[in-house]
Order: structure tokens, then sequence, then C-alpha cells
């Protein structure tokens, strides 16, 4: 039963040095901006580029990341531009 009480005061002690830490403030952190869709639009080298880059990467773009953000940027503006041309042929197709 002695030992209970310098074991419960070390305890207190700690729990009292933890609170006090918790009221520093946060450090923020600033990420560089991404590149949008409408820049890769613009610049069809530097998509291919960058779909190239992810595709070696194996970037995971689900994930909040700059590079996630402009990997989704670039493969955005690639379908775009994909269904712009496709949709420019003239071409009709059957409905169903």
């Amino acid at each position: 039963m002695n030992t209970r009480l310098p074991l419960a005061l070390v305890l207190a002690g700690l729990l009292a040095a933890c609170a006090q830490e918790g009221n520093k403030p946060a450090v923020t952190v600033t990420m560089p901006e991404a590149k949008t869709v409408a820049y890769y639009k613009a610049n069809q080298d530097e998509r291919k580029a960058k779909l190239a880059e992810c595709h070696d990467k194996a970037v995971n773009t689900l994930q909040d990341t700059t590079e996630a953000a402009e990997c989704r940027a670039a493969g955005k503006a690639a379908q775009d531009a994909f269904l712009t041309v496709a949709a420019n042929t003239g071409k009709t197709y059957k409905r169903f």
C-alpha cells in the first residue's frame, strides 16, 4: 500500500507535464501551389511529362499532397483533351 502513493505522485507529475506541452501552438507548414487543370490543358508537353512521372513513381492520387494534386490535374486535363477531340470528330454514334 505504501508503494501506491509514490507511483500516483509520479503519474500525476507526468500528466501535468504533458498538459503543459499541449499548450504550444501548432507548427504551420505551407505547401507549394499545385499546377491546375487549366495549366495542363494549355501545356501538353508538361502534361505528358507529369503523367509519365506519376506513373513511374506510382503516385497515390488519393493523398492530400501537392504531387498527388498535380497528378490528378494532369489526368483530368488529359481526359478533357481526349473527350474534346472525340466530340469534335463529327462522327455520330448509335444511341441505345
